[in-house]
């Protein structure tokens, strides 16, 4: 009796303090203008699932390492990761500060509006707000593409002499991974807190499952070649080793977008204001030592880098396979390894699909979006945003059928991607130094910088230019119309969009950092 007695009182404590922290969150959630509609059902490891295997770092960079070689060489891939590490870390804790201050769905562009000039808030909010959205969407779309034609890759390595690479059969595969999230994402989203603690788990031993073998039964290069080997066969001048330099940091900031994705699942996460940036950052610390582990370990056992490229393998655009099958000399190995990485991210799209889904939702709560009350509805009985999860399926779909016309269209709208959430990570840091520098006073949350505070924002700040400078270059001078990088007609495409819609509808329907909430759950507008 004395032991039951004391496990009701262990129940009864703890369910005290989850109703206690639901309590908070609602709270501070109605403090910021809204209602609390989804049901909180993250805690910390389940969301640093979320964010880890989003941005799948060491996966990403398996897949697309290769490229840097030939703009920078071994030399790019090493120190431009290290570089691109310290500006992402300094701006996810930077963004951390904000995301505990403020725990919303909406995320960068409500932020944006909170530290922007009382006079232009609704404006900033609305201009951002659009980045974000475009920024999430073309994000989820970018690992489906990858993990299509991936397994169209092993196909050429298993098949090599019947099966023949079409484009239009990785714009099928793309389409039924992106058919898949709808069920992850409604029918079996109560399990997807679970299902990213099991991730996660995948994430870091599969880590090491793919590493070992690789290490062991791989060539191995010099350690000259892996710290000072460089390379511009890129076609920049031989006198521009430092631009090629810094067009090869492109392969280093794709791999570390994402992390915002905990504050797009804030309105989710039990206590968030302190859960969210501790997930944040833990996410960049994490990823940042296993991508930097791996890229140790592919240039070092990656061999004869001209053989690896001329593999019928590469020319299906992933030499990491060949790299694995050279270390392992077996098929049935090769596709083991590939595997681990090919479920991580298929299962990076349905992640995003669910942080794309909480940005798109956010933004029609707010009436940024055409049909923003239909977008904005919540199912009462599963409390999911299902209309903006299916907006974003379309959406994914829709950009699939641009693969089957052409495959550099396609790449220009996920190119893109990096560039506008790296432009909406920025734009509330930037706002707060100013906000600051004209003595404001801003309300953060438990999670502070202190003194860090204004080195961390402008090593953030810095960084964010500097990259978005070169994530804008071709990856070669005089490029013809295919090979162009495309990205900055699709980013100013998005900005004249969204000025052009202001003037039209936006002015007159969007809401802006109100703090009045009336019966149906909207912020009314300032």
């Amino acid at each position: 009796m004395e032991v039951k007695s004391m496990a009701n009182d262990h129940d009864h404590a703890h369910t005290a303090h989850t109703q206690h922290d639901g309590d908070n969150d609602a709270q501070q959630l109605s403090t910021l203008g809204y209602k609390s509609q989804l049901k909180r059902n993250f805690g910390f490891f389940s969301v640093l699932g979320l964010t880890t295997t989003v941005m799948a770092t060491w996966e990403a960079f398996s897949v697309v390492f290769v490229s840097v070689l030939t703009n920078g060489g071994a030399v790019a891939l090493i120190y431009g990761f290290i570089f691109c590490f310290i500006g992402t870390l300094a701006t996810c804790l930077s963004l951390a500060e904000f995301a505990s201050m403020s725990p919303t769905s909406a995320g960068q562009y409500l932020w944006a509006a909170e530290l922007a000039p009382k006079q232009h808030r609704r404006f900033i909010s609305w201009l951002f707000g659009w980045v974000t959205f475009w920024g999430w969407q073309l994000t989820t779309a970018s690992p489906a593409f990858l993990a299509a034609t991936i397994i169209q890759a092993l196909l050429v390595l298993n098949h090599p002499d019947t099966y023949v690479y079409q484009r239009w059969h990785g714009s099928l595969i793309y389409w039924l991974i992106t058919l898949l999230g709808v069920a992850i994402n409604i029918t079996f989203a109560k399990f997807l807190p679970k299902m990213e603690g099991f991730l996660f788990i995948w994430h870091v031993a599969g880590f090491f499952a793919v590493l070992i073998p690789l290490v062991y039964l791989g060539p191995q290069n010099t350690a000259s070649f892996v710290f000072t080997s460089s390379a511009d066969a890129g076609a920049w001048s031989s006198m521009s080793m430092g631009l090629a330099f810094c067009v090869g940091l492109v392969t280093s900031t794709f791999p570390f977008v994402g992390y915002d994705a905990a504050a797009h699942m804030s309105e989710e996460i039990k206590d968030a204001a302190k859960v969210v940036p501790r997930a944040m950052v833990a996410t960049i610390v994490i990823n940042g030592a296993l991508g930097f582990a791996m890229i140790i370990a592919l240039l070092f056992s990656m061999g004869d880098i001209e053989a690896v490229l001329e593999a019928p393998v590469s020319q299906a655009g992933y030499p990491f396979i060949q790299i694995y099958y050279q270390a392992v000399k077996s098929l049935n190995g090769t596709n083991a390894m590939v595997s681990v990485t090919l479920v991580i991210v298929i299962f990076a799209n349905w992640g995003l699909l669910a942080g794309a889904s909480r940005t798109t939702w956010a933004f029609a709560r707010d009436r940024g979006l055409p049909a923003s009350d239909y977008l904005a509805y919540v199912n009462p009985r599963s409390q999911l945003p299902v209309r903006s999860i299916i907006l974003c399926i379309i959406i994914q779909l829709l950009l699939g059928l641009i693969n089957i016309g052409s495959t550099a269209a396609f790449n220009a709208f996920v190119n893109s991607a990096a560039v506008t959430l790296y432009i909406s990570y920025i734009t509330p840091v930037v706002l707060g130094v100013w906000k600051r520098m004209r003595r404001e006073p801003i309300a953060y949350g438990p999670f502070q910088l202190g003194r860090w505070r204004n080195l961390l924002n402008g090593i953030a700040i810095v960084y964010t230019f500097f990259t978005c400078i070169f994530l804008f270059f071709p990856a070669a001078p005089n490029p013809t119309p295919a090979a162009m990088n495309w990205s900055i007609v699709l980013v100013g495409a998005v900005f004249v969009f969204a000025i052009f819609w202001w003037f039209v509808q936006g002015r007159k329907t969007f809401i802006g950092p109100k703090m009045d909430v009336d019966e149906t759950g909207h912020r009314a507008m300032e």
